[in-house]
């Protein structure tokens, strides 16, 4: 209990501003929590289902697969950390990629980019085998730019072999090309 200067019990009353107050208080904590609660269920909801191993793309944004091989789709961001990190990897696939036919491999550069600030970006980075494909909001494609990189190799009529998603290096790039190419 608290006393006032005189040693005499201090009583507090609690006015209408003060419940007033308490309930405002209250609301915007609800609100907030709600409102955490769903931001929540959508960051850690799957975003990309359709790009699982085994689904089929369809054909859309400028992608033609390759007809007798593998067509390597590489969503990517020229302002990604890790893509940065994975110009080592995105090299080997470029290598790999200029030795064969563009019948059976052909390597897609997909971003949520203007077409030219993605094609200075492969330029910049050597990556001539790469075709730069700018990816808009309504594509079927748009699950591949949204975490970056994702790398998604298909066959011919679009079905998903293989997919990562994440920095890589240029070993995993090498074993994945080897590995891939022994199960065609």
């Amino acid at each position: 209990m608290v006393k006032s200067a005189t040693g005499q019990p201090r009583v507090s009353r609690i006015t209408p501003d003060g419940i007033a107050t308490a309930l405002t208080i209250l609301t915007c904590i609800a609100v907030l929590g709600y409102v955490g609660v769903q931001a929540l269920a959508r960051k850690s909801s799957p975003t990309a289902p359709a790009l699982q191993v085994g689904a089929t793309l369809g054909r859309s944004d400028g992608v033609v697969y390759a007809p007798r091989g593998l067509t390597v789709l590489v969503g990517l961001s020229s302002t990604c950390r890790y893509c940065a990190e994975s110009v080592p990897a995105f090299q080997s696939l470029n290598t790999f990629a200029s030795a064969n036919s563009p019948d059976e491999v052909r390597v897609f550069a997909l971003a949520p980019e203007p077409l030219e600030t993605i094609a200075r970006y492969l330029s910049a980075n050597g990556l001539t085998a790469f075709r730069a494909v700018t990816v808009d909001r309504g594509s079927t494609l748009v699950a591949a730019v949204s975490r970056t990189p994702t790398m998604l190799v298909v066959n011919s009529s679009g079905k998903i072999l293989l997919s990562w998603t994440g920095r890589m290096t240029a070993r995993e790039m090498a074993d994945m090309i080897d590995y891939r190419m022994n199960l065609e």
